[in-house]
């Protein structure tokens, strides 16, 4: 696949099938995200790969953590579909509808779908190491980035999942990663489900709409 075909096509997958990639495919996508560049070369990310089990005791765990805390994605606490004049371009408001349509209530699809990576069977978890100053979170989202588009390009389904950060204590404890670690972004991966109307939905872009030139 071409680079710019990837940049063009790739979307935010909200259902998927249970079936798992299998290792290689896994392992190519992740060798491709650490191709991305960094502040002096330092890849401060530091990744965990949930599968299986221990991705379905994360999941739960996770689900019972909203429920005592209640803290949903943003805008609104997640909790409805914005108004038209709130959020990106016609993001979570457009969004929204498509779900409503769907049959579910949008609170309940956006937050407890996070939380359960949408059913997706392979969760991918990037940190920083203690210490690491915030700029290199920047550092992260190019890895991210490059991850999104190594998966587009090997046919498998993304949606970045900004929830968890919220709840990374959970994330932790279920993946044993190292308490002074720094959440920067989880990801779900797998293979959509192309019969699921919420999957047909794809959020429009401001283009250079905000570009100055000087």
């Amino acid at each position: 696949m071409e680079l710019l075909d990837a940049m063009e096509e790739r979307k935010s997958c909200r259902a998927f099938r249970p079936e798992a990639p299998n290792h290689e495919t896994l392992v190519a996508v992740l060798q491709s995200a650490a191709r991305a560049p960094s502040a002096v070369n330092l890849q401060p990310w530091r990744v965990w790969v949930g599968q299986g089990e221990e991705l379905t005791r994360l999941k739960r765990a996770l689900h019972r953590a909203y429920r005592e805390q209640n803290i949903g994605c943003s805008p609104g606490g997640g909790r409805k579909a914005p108004p038209e004049a709130d959020g990106g371009p016609g993001s979570f408001r457009d969004l929204g509808r498509v779900v409503e349509a769907r049959g579910d209530a949008f609170g309940a699809f956006i937050n407890e779908g996070s939380c359960n990576l949408y059913g997706a069977p392979v969760g991918i978890f990037c940190f920083t190491e203690p210490g690491e100053p915030v700029a290199r979170r920047l550092d992260c989202g190019i890895w991210l980035a490059y991850l999104l588009l190594g998966a587009h390009a090997r046919g498998l389904a993304t949606c970045p999942v900004g929830l968890l950060a919220d709840y990374q204590d959970v994330v932790k404890d279920a993946l044993f990663v190292p308490e002074n670690h720094e959440f920067a972004c989880a990801v779900a991966l797998g293979y959509a489900r192309a019969d699921d109307p919420v999957n047909s939905f794809a959020c429009p872009r401001k283009g250079i709409d905000g570009v100055e030139w000087v």
